[in-house]
């Protein structure tokens, strides 16, 4: 991994409160987006982060805060062990922590006797202990458990945590919390609101507005630029650098030009992380000095490995072999030129981090190519390992059989197969057997039955032929409304293919792309 910039919150998120908590009443918050699901194993957002729309839903069995530096304290679990190897991990459960059906919480919903949860890897995991207090494995009852993953994510969750959710989730507007009565095990004893209203306002400095306009008390991922207003307007912006690893860059060792040392050192060398802070979040965060940001327990400072000096870098790449032509931008070896792809999730943070890389990388010869990628698609690309340099700062769950999102091989495709089969499959098959019924009582069909052909042969040679023509026709008609349904279907189950390159050329008004493919269907079959 390439660290260049320390996860903290001015990035994601930053949190600012319009007044003083208090305890009791209505707390309003805006944030960007809420979860495509509500489910801890399904999507991680909303639930990484303390004050996180599905946080609230869940426990688990560790808490970790600042203050103590991010090492895990109890919550569900009282007490725990680790083995020397760090594969076998053994967690001792509170007695008195309910679900929010009332269902008490014992082991069995988890695992072992009636109080002692025991988790074994086959290799070992030092980091789990880290990770216990994060959303994803967070604790769900034994009836949530029992539902499909689409009923999950539609129906909710039943979890142990000091909200539950009021009504259906509205992807697009708002959701409400309400606070569970006898919720009494909260790590640090909070003073809770009774009602948590998540409202969804995409547009940071419209969130910004309703803060300052009294609309909500608290909003997520606050722009940067709007930060030293905040301040001099007297809100508290809460900025605290999370446990986890930096923001930064993971190299393919086998794919590309990273393939070479040389061009993975160069790139360590050419980033000054102080520039990229001040280009994409206007001065407000802290350059990365480990691969794990500073909020971690096992932080340790290697800032003198990681200073910019694009003048050893180019030293690097000549020695290698990766010259710069007279007059070129772009180093080259053996004819090759020195380019790198760099895949990262479509987002306006990411998207202006790695321009400000890509620009400082130009100035030693080293050309990176930008892929933006949807949430589905970008951790699907991570999983295939089909990427050369990739920004993200997490690691990805295997696929689930059958999966109705992404491109993860033959399973993806069985829901958006039929989805888009079915419906122009029944109309054909309508008309085939119209065809064929037609076509048997045609002469030559007589004729061949009468010199002998078996039923199979007339059937396939004579009959089916005949009958073929209106179909033809029929799927000519319906090509360009198969070609508009991969549109809308590729953007639900986040494939890549010909919908997610119009969806994309649209939304980037890039009108050479999409005049093609949404004008001229014809030419977008070839």
């Amino acid at each position: 991994m390439l660290a260049f910039v320390a996860a903290t919150a001015p990035v994601s998120p930053a949190l600012l409160y319009a007044e003083t908590p208090q305890a009791g009443g209505t707390l309003r918050a805006a944030i960007a987006l809420l979860p495509e699901c509500v489910d801890p194993q399904q999507d991680i957002y909303g639930y990484g982060f303390g004050l996180g729309p599905g946080r609230q839903l869940i426990d688990t069995l560790t808490f970790a805060s600042v203050a103590s530096g991010g090492a895990p304290e109890p919550w569900l679990a009282t007490a725990w062990t680790v083995d020397e190897a760090a594969q076998v991990f053994n967690f001792t459960l509170r007695d008195d922590v309910t679900f929010s059906n009332e269902e008490k919480l014992i082991a069995q919903a988890v695992a072992s006797d009636a109080r002692t949860v025991v988790i074994t890897f086959d290799h070992p995991r030092a980091d789990f202990l880290f990770r216990s207090w994060s959303g994803i494995p967070g604790i769900v009852a034994p009836q949530t458990l029992q539902k499909t993953a689409e009923q999950r994510c539609v129906d909710g969750i039943i979890g142990s945590g000091p909200f539950v959710q009021d009504g259906a989730v509205n992807f697009n507007s708002t959701v409400t919390f309400k606070r569970r009565e006898g919720y009494n095990w909260a790590p640090k004893g909070l003073d809770h609101v009774e009602t948590i209203e998540w409202t969804v306002i995409p547009e940071g400095t419209v969130r910004s507005g309703a803060l300052r306009s009294g609309q909500v008390d608290l909003i997520f991922q606050a722009s940067t630029k709007d930060v030293p207003s905040f301040n001099r307007e007297g809100f508290t912006v809460h900025t605290d650098t999370v446990n986890a690893l930096s923001v930064g860059f993971f190299a393919n060792t086998t794919r590309g030009n990273l393939v070479d040392p040389a061009v993975r050192r160069a790139i360590q060398l050419g980033i000054d992380r102080q520039k990229v802070i001040d280009y994409a979040f206007d001065g407000i965060g802290v350059p990365a000095r480990n691969l794990v940001a500073s909020g971690s327990p096992i932080y340790n400072d290697l800032g003198d490995l990681l200073v910019q000096d694009q003048a050893k870098a180019r030293e690097i790449l000549d020695a290698a072999g990766w010259t710069l032509p007279e007059g070129a931008k772009i180093r080259e070896k053996d004819g090759k030129s020195l380019e790198i792809e760099l895949t990262f999730r479509e987002n306006a943070y990411n998207l202006v981090t790695t321009e400000a890389v890509q620009q400082q990388l130009a100035q030693i010869g080293i050309q990176i190519t930008l892929r933006p990628r949807t949430g589905a698609d970008f951790a699907n690309v991570v999983n295939s390992k089909a990427y050369e340099l990739h920004r993200w700062s997490s690691e990805f769950w295997p696929p689930r059989m059958l999966s109705p999102r992404g491109n993860r091989g033959a399973s993806s495709l069985v829901l958006p197969a039929l989805v888009l089969a079915v419906p122009t499959a029944a109309t054909t098959v309508q008309l085939l057997v119209a065809s064929l019924r037609s076509t048997l009582d045609e002469p030559f069909i007589a004729m061949a039955r009468a010199k002998g052909g078996s039923r199979r042969y007339v059937l396939y040679i004579h009959e089916l032929r005949g009958s073929v023509f209106p179909v033809v026709t029929a799927l000519g008609v319906t090509a360009g409304t198969l070609i508009g349904g991969t549109v809308v279907l590729e953007t639900v189950f986040s494939r890549l293919g010909i919908g997610a390159v119009i969806m994309r050329a649209v939304s980037y008004q890039d009108t050479p792309s999409s005049w093609p493919s949404c004008c001229s269907p014809p030419a977008s079959l070839f």
